[in-house]
């Protein structure tokens, strides 16, 4: 919509409407596709057949010179969608690898004795009064949503979108159970825990956590290699706060 404008024609304040913005020039190579292949196309109907592969030619050049542009554009994209793609085909091994090491956190047993849920299914029975600080979530939850994960993992051949996504995913249930798992105990309710445990028992917590550090930090290398080496997709996640030894 024009806006008002202020005249002043002698000594009278008159009210109209601005002027309207010049209309938009239209980009180069619309210009000379107008103007050019018209004229070709011209030529070659007045001279003849007998020039016919000559007018061509200079037909394709006049085209790939106007549309340069946007044709090294598109290179350019399948350039970078080619790098994206061997990336992620080569760091696929790499990701079912992780995937596989990980999983091992997520355990839904309590039997295992090295593994967060039976150490602290243990203390809790050993240490009635931590049962408020070591009330973490069933395994069953994070083993479900990375069980379902780790199988398309495993199993399908990725996409480059598709790979980032399932690496994102991967390190999204890591980070999610160390929130609300390790997280608490070796750093909410670290203080209280450590006053109640015996020795033995805190080297049996301090095992894991080595043991999860461990598997963090070898991921999150992993992760930053890949937004070094990814070009058109966003940066993967790896920011998390790391559990202390008791």
């Amino acid at each position: 919509m024009a806006r008002s404008r202020l005249d002043y024609s002698g000594d009278m304040l008159v009210f109209g409407e601005s002027e309207p913005p010049p209309a938009a020039k239209p980009p180069l190579h619309e210009v000379l596709s107008r103007l050019i292949l018209p004229a070709l196309f011209a030529v070659a109907a007045i001279l003849g057949r007998a020039y016919h592969a000559v007018l061509f030619t200079f037909l394709g050049l006049a085209l790939l010179g106007i549309y340069y542009e946007q044709l090294a554009a598109m290179v350019r994209h399948w350039r970078v969608w080619r790098h994206d793609r061997r990336v992620a085909k080569q760091g696929l091994k790499e990701l079912r690898s992780f995937s596989r090491d990980l999983g091992e956190f997520f355990e839904r047993s309590t039997s295992r004795t090295d593994m967060l849920p039976g150490i602290v299914n243990e203390l809790r029975s050993r240490h009635p009064e931590l049962t408020s600080a070591l009330c973490v979530p069933s395994p069953d939850i994070f083993h479900s949503q990375w069980e379902f994960l780790n199988k398309r993992i495993q199993e399908e051949d990725f996409s480059p979108g598709q790979f980032h996504d399932a690496a994102k995913e991967l390190w999204s249930v890591l980070a999610i159970y160390s929130s609300h798992c390790v997280y608490p105990v070796f750093r909410s309710f670290a203080s209280e825990i450590r006053e109640v445990l015996t020795a033995n028992e805190k080297s049996q917590l301090n095992a894991f956590q080595q043991k999860f550090v461990h598997g963090l930090t070898g991921y999150i290398a992993y992760l930053k290699k890949l937004n070094d080496d990814f070009r058109s997709l966003p940066e993967l996640p790896i920011g998390i706060a790391f559990p202390y030894p008791l």
